[in-house]
């Protein structure tokens, strides 16, 4: 019987000893699961905040994994490079989300970066129903925060409005320029340091310099 009891007693301990260590490993698993909870709700409070800032920029975002899928767009891509709804494009490959023309699979700028190129931009135009709409495309790697393995970020900026107005600017000072070159008159134009900014061709004929031999002298 004082074997019995002793071994009872023991036993009893032990299984309080158990008990304790259950509960505070419960205790620190249940602390630790707050935590993570709230860390999760600060996280995506965050990102809610960065999608926001994002999709509030005038400029289309897409981002694409090493395996040229998109992994996150915002809601000012451009319509007219999608083959599909924006919310069904998260996960689909380029080919598949993108309306991107054929012939550019060859010179791929997403998967050049993902093998090593530097970052790259190029015109891309696209047929809109207004017309056609050009896009500044600025091609840009990014790695850090919570992504694995190598991404991508492809940025659209609509310079369609800034490109008439180049040309439109480059049409008038083609025209200004032809009308001072069929002046009889030799025109001089100097900015405020003195160096010649205009120089047409009677007054090359005066004086002996091409236009390019005296521009900014």
């Amino acid at each position: 019987e004082l074997l019995r009891d002793t071994f009872r007693e023991g036993l009893f301990i032990l299984l309080d000893c158990y008990q304790s260590a259950t509960e505070e490993m419960a205790t620190e698993a249940r602390n630790r699961l707050r935590a993570t909870n709230a860390g999760a709700a600060r996280a995506r409070e965050q990102w809610g905040l960065l999608n926001q800032i994002l999709s509030a920029m005038d400029v289309g975002i897409v981002l694409f994994d090493e395996t040229l899928k998109v992994v996150w767009l915002n809601n000012n891509i451009p319509r007219e490079l999608l083959r599909i709804s924006p919310d069904l494009a998260v996960g689909r490959n380029c080919q598949e989300a993108l309306a991107y023309d054929g012939n550019a699979c060859g010179h791929c700028s997403v998967k050049n970066l993902i093998n090593g190129a530097t970052p790259m931009q190029e015109l891309v135009v696209v047929d809109s129903p207004t017309g056609p709409r050009e896009y500044l495309k600025v091609t840009r790697p990014i790695s850090g925060g919570n992504l694995e393995g190598q991404h991508v970020m492809e940025i659209y900026i609509d310079t369609t409005d800034f490109e008439k107005a180049r040309r439109s600017l480059a049409r008038t000072k083609e025209f200004v320029r032809n009308i001072l070159n069929s002046s009889v008159s030799g025109i001089i134009a100097t900015d405020r340091e003195g160096r010649v900014t205009l120089f047409n061709r009677t007054a090359e004929k005066i004086f002996g310099f091409s236009e390019d031999e005296i521009i900014g002298k």
